[in-house]
């Protein structure tokens, strides 16, 4: 305002000087209307720019404002989701501490799951082994109720000649038991050897296929003499010779160990097996003549010919051709006790147990009593048996199905 009143008061002096000067009139007017124009022009800028001010101003305010509102406007939001942002947070802590929580039972629950299945387990192992043991039970008393009760002790015979039960325990010498068995004196130029006939006029041969002491004879009287000590091979019985092979086998590796004199008992009917008579096995081997077996021949004409050509002592095999079970009691009622048994006789289910049975009531304390063709069931069957029913423990040779136990004492 001060400034426009200014410029007003000199419009007005230049226009009185106008009046008075006439020469200067045009130039005056001129000049009052520029000036006046430049008035008009400076009032419209200044009203323009009052307006434009006063519309800034008002704009200004006006997006201040707004923004004011839009700032309160954010910042309410930014409070209420920071609000919401804690409350999230919050509720994320309180599902952690639930999770951790779930998952801490969870571990107790898997833990009291894992003991409980491991007292399931062990409950479960009880049980089978109650049951095992219920079973060996079982097995044990099928056993003893399946096997025979044999009867072992020799009872007196009404015609027993004399009280055998007085004779005196002991193993034989040579010539005591071939008197025994032949009721007469042994002499080296007349004996049941040198007087045997030969009515089938057989040649001695060791062909019989299945004899593995004849085979092997080395390795098992080598293993057998080790095994005894400090006892030494004092009486042998056999039970099982056919044609000899493995008495004559024996005597020979006797010889060998120095044992001369070594006395064996060959206890055979001689008159084959079930197997020979029924399917004809190594049929050829009985030499059937005159509806028998002729093998106790081919034995008496393979020990004469042994003995004469010196492969053995004439001192050691003494046969007794009866049954094995016979051969038994016989040896009960002489007394006669042998510290090596070798049965390779009966090959039939509990024949062979009872065999068993009765010749290791017999042996002599700290003997062994072997065997052989531990590969047919039967044998097998009954071998395993008794060891199982006496604790005993079965050795095995390492040649073919030979087997050994010893009797300790």
């Amino acid at each position: 305002s001060h400034r426009g009143s200014r410029f007003q008061s000199q419009a007005a002096a230049l226009l009185r000087v106008a009046v008075m000067g006439l020469s200067g009139l045009y130039q005056a007017v001129l000049t009052a209307v520029g000036i006046f124009s430049c008035m008009g022009l400076v009032g419209w800028m200044r009203a323009s720019h009052r307006t434009r001010v006063t519309q800034d101003e008002s704009a200004g305010a006006y997006l201040i404002g707004s923004y004011r509102q839009q700032t309160e406007q954010h910042k309410k939001h930014a409070e209420d989701l920071a609000q919401a942002l804690e409350v999230a947070a919050q509720k994320l802590l309180d599902a952690e501490k639930e999770k951790a929580d779930i998952q801490a039972e969870n571990n107790l629950l898997a833990q009291q799951l894992q003991q409980a299945s491991s007292a399931m387990q062990q409950f479960a192992d009880q049980n089978q082994l109650a049951a095992q043991f219920a079973q060996q039970q079982q097995n044990a008393a099928a056993d003893k109720a399946g096997c025979m009760q044999f009867h072992l002790e020799r009872d007196a015979l009404p015609s027993d000649a004399i009280d055998w039960s007085k004779q005196p325990r002991k193993a034989p010498t040579f010539p005591e038991l071939y008197k025994q068995v032949g009721g007469s004196d042994y002499q080296e130029d007349s004996n049941i050897f040198t007087q045997f006939t030969n009515p089938y006029n057989k040649t001695s041969h060791f062909d019989y296929p299945h004899s593995s002491v004849w085979l092997e004879g080395a390795k098992i009287i080598d293993t057998l003499v080790e095994e005894l000590k400090p006892q030494t091979p004092q009486f042998i019985v056999e039970a099982g010779s056919m044609h000899g092979g493995s008495a004559i086998r024996m005597a020979m590796e006797l010889d060998r160990h120095g044992f001369k004199d070594t006395p064996i008992l060959c206890i055979d009917p001689w008159t084959g097996d079930l197997n020979m008579w029924l399917n004809r096995i190594v049929w050829e081997h009985l030499g059937v003549q005159d509806g028998r077996a002729t093998t106790y021949d081919q034995f008496m004409v393979n020990v004469r010919d042994s003995i004469s050509t010196g492969k053995i002592s004439p001192h050691h095999i003494v046969p007794l051709p009866v049954s094995s079970i016979l051969g038994a009691r016989w040896l009960q009622a002489t007394n006669f006790v042998p510290n090596l048994i070798y049965l390779d006789s009966a090959h039939e289910k509990d024949e062979t147990y009872y065999e068993l049975s009765l010749y290791w009531s017999i042996l002599a304390p700290g003997g062994i009593l072997m065997g052989d063709d531990y590969g047919w069931a039967a044998v097998r069957h009954d071998v395993d048996l008794f060891v199982k029913h006496n604790d005993l423990k079965l050795n095995m040779f390492g040649v073919y199905y030979n087997w050994w136990i010893k009797k300790e004492g």
